[in-house]
């Protein structure tokens, strides 16, 4: 999905994070059947979450410039990239390739057909994190100096160690409030499936039916020909109500071994 975003709107590798998080912020208001009737953060928040703000990443965006950052002549507004949502307030995280510089801000006109062209900039874009504004009085605010991102500070630092403890709740507490359907976990490899009664008794579901029709026949192995490997395949399916509907398992050739 974050790949997919870069290259809608031609924009650098460089952007990958902002991409990711983007990405990330929109699967979690996103149905999934992992979660009943609800998406990821309504079972977090208890609440349902807004989707009306939403905004191509990647498009042209017009920010205004406050009164006090600009001469009475001046553009009213600047150019920028829209590459996200702010994490301390209700604003758009727009980005300038002119100047290298981040903006917060609110008043904000989008483009969303419009890329940016990068004909005339250097696309070594760098990393900005959000101070921590709890006033939030202004509308635009302007970061203007490149600094180490917040998403790769040391998570056992005091400062985010209480912010990732004033929003921690039980695991209890989620599964609750999600009706997740913990034995809807799929195992990945062989090993984790035979421990399982319903993964055993779907690989043998699987066995009876690959023996009824005759799906290949047994034979000696041949010395002078390559073998394709096999390997299980485990699925959960589930009804439109999100319940368990069956386990499958499935036993499929290793294909791409064939290719020189």
């Amino acid at each position: 999905m974050a790949r997919s975003m870069l290259k809608a709107k031609s924009l650098p590798n460089t952007f990958w994070d902002e991409a990711i998080h983007i990405a990330v912020f929109i699967l979690n208001r996103s149905p999934t059947k992992a979660v009943k009737d609800k998406t990821p953060f309504e079972a977090w928040h208890r609440f349902k979450p807004k989707v009306d703000f939403f905004k191509i990443f990647g498009c042209t965006a017009y920010a205004h410039i406050p009164s006090q950052k600009r001469e009475k002549f001046d553009e009213k507004g600047e150019k920028y990239i829209f590459v996200g949502y702010s994490d301390q307030s209700k604003a758009y995280r727009l980005i300038s390739p002119r100047t290298n510089s981040l903006v917060i801000s609110r008043d904000v006109i989008f483009d969303e057909l419009k890329a940016w062209k990068w004909e005339n900039y250097d696309i070594e874009v760098p990393r900005f994190f959000e101070e921590p504004d709890s006033s939030h009085s202004e509308e635009t605010q302007f970061i203007q100096s490149p600094i180490p991102s917040a998403r790769t500070s040391d998570p056992s630092s005091p400062d985010s160690t209480l912010r990732l403890n004033a929003r921690t709740r039980s695991l209890a507490d989620i599964y609750e409030s999600c009706d997740l359907a913990l034995s809807a976990l799929e195992p990945q490899k062989f090993e984790e499936a035979v421990k399982e009664n319903i993964w055993q008794d779907a690989m043998d579901e699987e066995i009876r039916v690959i023996k009824k029709n005759r799906t290949w026949e047994l034979v000696d192995r041949s010395k002078s020909k390559d073998i394709i490997g096999l390997k299980w395949v485990f699925k959960t399916k589930f009804n439109e109500d999100g319940s368990i509907q069956k386990h499958k398992a499935r036993l499929v050739a290793k294909g791409y071994s064939q290719q020189p």
